[in-house]
């Protein structure tokens, strides 16, 4: 028979051999340590509306009102958005990062009877607050279309762009 004291330190060295056992580790938890983030390209809100070609390369973006590139794909599409008149300035725009590309559909609407103005891309339809930043965005009053209440309501709503 153990004495109390030989039973207190298996029944300890027991629950320590539990305790230092580690755990599996979460998939969640496996990587860099939490909390730490590698820096990244930050947003330019203070480009909004500015169309932008990076150093070296032929593709042209728009600074969008939250100040993230959106790619224009073609010369087409930015024809079918834009005025032909706006300046594109060359910057480093890899810097700011990419929210995507504007579909090779994508155009400009406005809800038949009222001022409702929208940019429709990739699905979506983005609202245009006001004629101010339809304007600073240099989108093309030429080019918006007319669609009805229905035809609006299938385009699902994203964000509205303002300045």
């Amino acid at each position: 028979m153990r004495s109390p004291a030989r039973q207190l330190l298996a029944a300890v060295s027991a629950a320590a051999g539990l305790v230092l056992v580690p755990a599996p580790v979460a998939a969640h938890d496996r990587g860099p340590v939490r909390g730490f983030q590698v820096p990244g390209p930050s947003p330019r809100p203070d480009l909004k509306g500015k169309r932008l070609r990076c150093d070296g390369g032929p593709a042209t973006f728009l600074i969008d009102p939250e100040g993230y590139r959106r790619g224009i794909p073609t010369a087409a599409v930015g024809t079918k958005l834009f005025a032909d008149t706006v300046k594109v300035e060359f910057k480093g725009c890899d810097s700011i990062p990419l929210a995507g590309y504007f579909s090779q559909d994508a155009y400009l609407a406005r809800l038949s009877g009222t001022f409702d103005l929208f940019l429709v891309t990739n699905g979506v339809r983005y609202a245009i607050a006001d004629a101010a930043t339809f304007d600073a965005f240099h989108f093309d009053w030429d080019k918006v279309i007319v669609l009805s209440v229905g035809e609006l309501r299938r385009i699902p709503l994203a964000a509205t762009w303002r300045i």
